[in-house]
């Protein structure tokens, strides 16, 4: 998940993680899936 990610933010107490990426490098569905197994919120932003 991180090849593509220019930066993650995350936030314990909220249970978030802020994502700036790439969108022609990752996968977003792949992304999504993979941060929703860690049971977190998604806020995404492309770069």
């Amino acid at each position: 998940m991180n090849e593509g990610v220019t930066a993650c933010e995350i936030s314990l107490d909220k249970k978030e993680i802020q994502i700036i990426y790439n969108e022609s490098s990752v996968d977003l569905n792949e992304m999504i899936d993979s941060v929703e197994d860690l049971v977190y919120n998604i806020d995404l932003t492309n770069s």
